[in-house]
């Protein structure tokens, strides 16, 4: 059985395709900012999967830490990286919101971060903070 939420966002697809931030096809998802393709097309490191991992071994010995790790690999022609541009210098939160969920569940698939306290991001500048708004 169709219901109106189902008949509510066909309506909104039609009227206000949602298109991918990675290459402009339809999502073919009201609250997705992110084809399926781009998203498997996501540099992974999975490093999250693995003790010892190169982020792990940079940061050892230089601050406490239960883990460490890195989501993607951020090359210059990479998608990740068309994507956080888009997210830092063009405001597409909710692509923030989008790759941020998808961040906790790989953590947490992992099994390695389910004791973790906090997340902490890359430091930003002030001017930076300003400028955008958040980290």
């Amino acid at each position: 059985m169709i219901s109106i939420r189902d008949i509510r966002e066909g309506l909104l697809q039609l009227i206000l395709p949602h298109t991918c931030a990675g290459c402009g096809s339809d999502t073919l998802q009201v609250d997705s900012s992110i084809c399926l393709e781009c998203l498997h097309r996501l540099p992974a490191t999975h490093y999250a999967h693995f003790n010892d991992n190169p982020v792990e071994r940079k940061f050892i010995g230089r601050l406490p830490l239960q883990a460490a790790s890195a989501q993607y690999y951020f090359f210059k022609q990479s998608i990740i990286r068309q994507l956080m541009h888009l997210l830092k210098y063009r405001g597409y939160i909710d692509l923030g919101v989008q790759l941020g969920q998808l961040m906790g569940e790989q953590l947490q698939e992992s099994g390695r971060f389910n004791k973790v306290d906090m997340l902490v991001p890359l430091p930003l500048s002030p001017a930076r903070m300003r400028k955008r708004g958040y980290n």
